[in-house]
C-alpha cells in the first residue's frame, strides 16, 4: 500500500533564520543614522557662489513657501542667485520646513537610494543575503564619510545618492521590459523625479544623459525581442525627458516673473554666457593659454575691441583679487570677477539691466571677430565658460583621467573624516542653524568626545574599505571579463545558461563609462587648478564616480560568480553524476 507522505504545513506569523538576517541590517541601518548625526560638519560661510549660496537659495524659497508664494522665490537678485542649479536647496529647504534635521535628512536620502537599487536589480534574482550585503555595502560606502564631499554643506554631498537613484531607476526599467507595462510605471515616475531632480543639482549633468538614452533605447529592443512592445512603452520611454522639459519652462517661467529673464541659470543660458565664449576664446598671441583662458593681454584685446566691457570701473580691481603670485586669473575664476565687477558697478539691480549689458558686450565682441580685430584660438568648443579643448588636451586629460580613477577604485581618494571645521561667524552659524536644524555651536567650540569617537570610528569604516578594494578590484576586473565573454558567446552563438547576462553586461559597462567620463569632464576642467592627481578638487567633482563604481562591483562580481558556478562546478558536477559505462 502506497503511503503519502505527509505535507510540511508553512507556519503563518513567526520569523525564521533568514527574516533574523534583517536584525544585524535594521541595527547597522540605525548606527549609520547615529555616525551621521554626530558627523563632524565642514561649514563655509563666506563662500558667497559656492555653500553660502546654497543655504541662502534655501533661506528664500523656505520664506517664498511659506509666504504663499508672495515674495521673491529667491530673494533680491543678485549675481549669484540664478547661477546655480537650485535642487539641493530645494532640498535642504524641504526637509527644512518638515523640521526634520539636515543630517537625518540627508541619512534618509542615503538609505532610500540604496534600497531602491537593491529594489532596482532584483530581476538578476539574488538571494537575500548578496542583497542586504549590496545594501550595506552601498550603505557605508567611504564617499559618505568624505570630509570635503559629504561633510560640505554643498550640492556635491548628494551628488553620489542622486546618481544612484536615477541609474538605479532606469536600470529597474530595463530589467522589468519582458514584464508587463504596469511593472514599470513606479520606476518610470520616481525615475522622472529623481531625473529632473539630479539635473539640476549642477550645471555639468549631462554625463549622466548619455546612461539615461542609452539604458532607454536598450530596454525598448528588450521588450520588442521578449514580445512585450507596445505604444505604452514609448510613451513611458520618452516620459522622463518631457519631465525635464517641462521642468525646464516651469523653473524659466518662474525666473520671468521674478526676475524679468526667461532662464534656468543666467550663468550658463544668457547673454554673460555668450560673451564668456566669446572671451574664453582670444587669442593673444604670447600667454601659454592651458591654465590661463582668459589672460591680462586677452583682457586688454577685449577692452579695445568692447567699450562697454571697458566701462566696467571695478573690473580691474576685482580682477587683480582673483590673480595667483603670476598675475593671472587661471581658469573660470575671470567669470566670477566680471559678475561681481558688473554687480558693484549697479548692474545686478535687475535681470533686465543685466542682460541688457551683456548684449552690448556680446555684439561689440562678435563684431570685432568679424573685422579681425580678436583673433580666436584654435580647439572646439565643449562649453562657452571653459577654454576652447584642442586633440593634446583631450591625450593629456585621458591618461590623468586613468590615475585619478585609479585612486577613487584602489584608495577611495579624499574619503576620511576630519574634526568639525566651521568658517563662519557666529551670526552666521545662527543663520544657518535655521535651515539645518542642527546646534553648530559657537565658532570657537572644541569637537566634543562624542564626535570625535564618531569620526574615529568612521574613518576605520573607511580604512577597512580600503583595504578590501585591493581584492574587490580584482574581483570587478575578473566578474566584467567573464561578463564580457558570456554576452559575446550569447551574441554569436544565441545561448547561455545564465540568465541577464547581456543586460547586465549593458548596465556594467555603462556604468564605468559613464563614471569614466564624468571623472573626465572634471579634470578636463580642474586641471587649470593643478596637476596634482591627489588633489581633492579632482574628487570633490567626481563625486557620482564613488557610486557609480560601488554599483558597477556589486553587479560584475555577483554575475561573475554566477557565471563561474554554471560554467564551472555544475557542469563538472553534472559530469561527475553521469553513470559510467
Amino acid at each position: 500500500m502506497n503511503r503519502e507522505k505527509p505535507v510540511e504545513m508553512k507556519k503563518k506569523g513567526g520569523w525564521g533564520f533568514k527574516d533574523l538576517l534583517l536584525v544585524p541590517v535594521l541595527l547597522l541601518t540605525v548606527y549609520r543614522f547615529y555616525l551621521m548625526y554626530y558627523a563632524s560638519w565642514r561649514i563655509v560661510a563666506n563662500a558667497y557662489y559656492d555653500d553660502a549660496l546654497m543655504v541662502n537659495n534655501a533661506m528664500a524659497l523656505k520664506q517664498w513657501i511659506l509666504s504663499g508664494f508672495s515674495t521673491q522665490w529667491l530673494g533680491d537678485y543678485s549675481p549669484a542667485i540664478l547661477s546655480k542649479g537650485l535642487s539641493y536647496p530645494f532640498f535642504l529647504a524641504l526637509f527644512s520646513l518638515l523640521n526634520i534635521p539636515y543630517p537625518f535628512a540627508f541619512c534618509l536620502l542615503i538609505v532610500f537610494s540604496c534600497l531602491i537599487f537593491v529594489m532596482a536589480i532584483r530581476p538578476l534574482k539574488l538571494n537575500r543575503y548578496v542583497q542586504w550585503l549590496f545594501y550595506l555595502f552601498l550603505l557605508y560606502n567611504p564617499v559618505g564619510f568624505a570630509v570635503s564631499i559629504s561633510m560640505r554643506i554643498y550640492r556635491n554631498a548628494v551628488l553620489p545618492w542622486a546618481v544612484i537613484l536615477v541609474v538605479s531607476c532606469f536600470t529597474a526599467i530595463y530589467l522589468r521590459m519582458d514584464r508587463k507595462v504596469k511593472a514599470t510605471i513606479p520606476w518610470t515616475v520616481l525615475g522622472c523625479l529623481s531625473f529632473c531632480w539630479f539635473w539640476y543639482l549642477r550645471e555639468d549633468s549631462v554625463w549622466l544623459l548619455p546612461y539615461v538614452a542609452v539604458i532607454t533605447i536598450l530596454g525598448l529592443i528588450f521588450s520588442i525581442l521578449k514580445k512585450t512592445f507596445s505604444w505604452k512603452r514609448i510613451l513611458l520611454a520618452v516620459l522622463p525627458f518631457v519631465c525635464l522639459y517641462a521642468v525646464k519652462m516651469l523653473y524659466s517661467e518662474i525666473n520671468l516673473v521674478n526676475y524679468g529673464i526667461f532662464t534656468t541659470n543666467d550663468r550658463n543660458h544668457s547673454s554673460f554666457t555668450d560673451v564668456m565664449g566669446l572671451l574664453n576664446k582670444i587669442d593673444d598671441g604670447e600667454t601659454n593659454q592651458d591654465t590661463v583662458w582668459i589672460s591680462r593681454r586677452s583682457l586688454q584685446l577685449a577692452y579695445a575691441a568692447s567699450p562697454t566691457l571697458d566701462s566696467l570701473n571695478h573690473l580691474d580691481d576685482v580682477w587683480d583679487q582673483v590673480e595667483d603670485e603670476t598675475g593671472e586669473a587661471r581658469g573660470d575664476f575671470p567669470s566670477w570677477a566680471i559678475r561681481t565687477a558688473a554687480a558693484e558697478d549697479g548692474y545686478y539691480k535687475d535681470a533686465v539691466t543685466t542682460e541688457a549689458l551683456f548684449k552690448k558686450i556680446k555684439s561689440e565682441l562678435t563684431e570685432a571677430y568679424k573685422n579681425g580685430k580678436l583673433v580666436a584660438r584654435k580647439g572646439f568648443y565643449v562649453s562657452p565658460l571653459v577654454k576652447p579643448v584642442t586633440t593634446d588636451d583631450l591625450k593629456k586629460n585621458f591618461t590623468f583621467s586613468l590615475i585619478v580613477s585609479k585612486n577613487i577604485v584602489l584608495h577611495y581618494m579624499e574619503c576620511q573624516m576630519e574634526s568639525k571645521n566651521i568658517d563662519a561667524s557666529d551670526a552666521q552659524a545662527a543663520a544657518w542653524q535655521t535651515v539645518l536644524h542642527i546646534n553648530l555651536g559657537s565658532v570657537s567650540e572644541s569637537v566634543t568626545k562624542t564626535e570625535n569617537q564618531v569620526m574615529n570610528t568612521s574613518n576605520r569604516i573607511v580604512q577597512s574599505f580600503r583595504t578590501i578594494a585591493y581584492l574587490l578590484a580584482p574581483l570587478m576586473a575578473v566578474g566584467y571579463i567573464l561578463l564580457t565573454i558570456e554576452a559575446f558567446l550569447i551574441l554569436f552563438k544565441k545561448r547561455s545558461s545564465v540568465e541577464f547576462v547581456l543586460p547586465s553586461w549593458f548596465i556594467s559597462t555603462g556604468m564605468l563609462m559613464t563614471a569614466f567620463l564624468e571623472i573626465y569632464i572634471a579634470v578636463l576642467f580642474i586641471s587649470f587648478i593643478t596637476t596634482n592627481p591627489v588633489d581633492d578638487a579632482f574628487y570633490f567633482y567626481s563625486s557620482g564616480a564613488y557610486a557609480l563604481i560601488a554599483m558597477t562591483e556589486c553587479i560584475t562580481i555577483i554575475m561573475g560568480v554566477k557565471i563561474i558556478r554554471r560554467r564551472f562546478i555544475f557542469k563538472r558536477n553534472e559530469k561527475a553524476a553521469l553513470p559510467s559505462d
